[in-house]
């Protein structure tokens, strides 16, 4: 189709999606234009297309499918490899072979974590497995490399190759949002592994970073009593404001139902399991491998919930769709 307009000199006319052109107040000049001078709007909100960028979503958990679905609806150019091909499919994304998939992409987004110990790419949802070495010398020149807590032989082996790594995990505003979804996931958690109310529960919450701080606001509002270990003051001054009890030792645990590690370090050693009541759960938030003995808990038995990675199977498509966001404000610039 061919549009006549009457513009500015050096101006571009961006046309939001599927809306018509209103010619007025442009005196000076007059040319035709087509479509390949619109730049196209998916939406109403200022969020552009960025309809030259290619994304390859690569390997991950249902948060990557998610994560891609945001992508498409945005306008971008995408697809998916290292998945469950029916899953793809049922999200409306292209599954296609890495080496097709890879070789053209501007942006590579892996899952979190991006990459496994044995340096293979992170890929639960798949049989195949794929090398991280081999998905680097895949990638065409100027690819960005996103994915989430790349470690950082990950990220040296990017870089002698050539290549950017953008770590989405370590985006503030995704680790905020993450924390929430993290709270919502652990507060299911409790529901269903207590027999009580979480209005008449005690709750013992060690350390007072982003995933307690949203824990303690949520239990603190349906009721719970809920002390915080924090050891430092800065931390316990915050914590006060929720309100909730503060503490800057652990000793006896008996007197609490149930008790939340959200530390990435033993705090909860032997001496410390041997006072929690029988009938108490304990809630480990941490990463893998988790910092709450499993051993320990077994013997004694006490019932623990080790639940690392816990937004992937509360709250799938609000983490994916949030870690999405932070590599569009990687690609676009702040705001999105």
């Amino acid at each position: 189709f061919d549009i006549t307009v009457t513009v500015l000199p050096f101006s571009i006319i961006i046309i939001p999606q599927f809306q018509t052109l209103s010619i007025a107040n442009f005196p000076h000049s007059t040319q035709k234009i087509t479509p390949l001078h619109i730049i196209n709007c998916t939406d109403f909100k200022g969020e552009w297309a960025m309809e030259t960028s290619k994304i390859a979503i690569c390997g991950g958990d249902v948060r990557s499918l998610y994560m891609g679905k945001l992508f498409k609806n945005k306008g971008y150019d995408v697809c998916v490899c290292l998945t469950d091909k029916a899953e793809s499919e049922k999200h409306g994304l292209e599954f296609v072979r890495p080496e097709t998939a890879l070789k053209c992409a501007d942006v590579v987004i892996m899952g979190l974590p991006a990459v496994n110990s044995q340096m293979t790419v992170n890929a639960p949802m798949c049989a195949d497995k794929m090398n991280y070495g081999e998905l680097l010398h895949s990638l065409k020149d100027g690819c960005i490399l996103c994915g989430g807590r790349f470690s950082a032989q990950a990220v040296l082996d990017a870089s002698d190759c050539g290549f950017e790594v953008f770590d989405y995990s370590t985006d503030e505003v995704f680790q905020i949002e993450n924390a929430f979804y993290t709270a919502e996931g652990a507060i299911e958690a409790i529901i269903k592994n207590t027999v009580r109310s979480l209005g008449e529960l005690s709750v013992f919450v060690t350390g007072f970073g982003r995933i307690s701080r949203a824990l303690t606001e949520f239990l603190s509002a349906m009721g719970s009593s809920v002390t915080v270990y924090a050891r430092k003051a800065e931390q316990r001054a915050w914590a006060k404001r929720v309100p909730c009890n503060v503490t800057d030792e652990i000793s006896d645990l008996s007197a609490y139902d149930v008790i939340v590690n959200t530390v990435p370090f033993c705090l909860l050693g032997a001496d410390k399991l041997q006072t929690v009541g029988k009938d108490a759960l304990i809630v480990d938030l941490s990463a893998r491998p988790g910092y709450v003995s499993s051993e320990g808990c077994k013997r004694l038995g006490i019932n623990l919930a080790f639940l690392p990675g816990l937004p992937s199977v509360s709250a799938p498509c609000s983490a994916g769709e949030a870690a999405g966001r932070a590599v569009m404000r990687r690609i676009k610039g702040d705001g999105v």
